[in-house]
């Protein structure tokens, strides 16, 4: 899981992806990129979407204007993780469980 931040004057969000890494895949895809140090080679992602768009609801973010936010918000990133993200990470996990597209 993937965590981004979006600053705001007064607070900011967060929005969480999820994203498989298939080695073999991303080796090939990369092999010839020479606009990717090795290091950055290792860190792409084969697939993977964030977790409102998987759900199909479109984006999800969560909002911390304060302290007092944090708390509530990371039980809600990691309820939505174990609802939409762990299921999606199941489903995609190897190569082979894309055959049927």
């Amino acid at each position: 899981m993937h965590l981004a931040f979006i600053k705001h004057p007064r607070d900011f969000d967060v929005v969480a992806d999820v994203a498989v890494r298939f080695d073999d895949l991303e080796d090939l895809i990369n092999a010839n990129n020479a606009l990717l140090s090795k290091k950055d080679k290792g860190q792409t992602y084969s697939l993977g979407a964030e977790l409102g768009n998987i759900a199909g609801e479109g984006q999800m973010r969560w909002s911390v204007a304060s302290s007092a936010d944090v708390n509530q918000v990371a039980d809600q990133l990691v309820a939505a993780f174990k609802e939409i993200g762990l299921p999606y990470l199941d489903r995609a996990a190897t190569p082979e469980a894309h055959t049927s597209y």
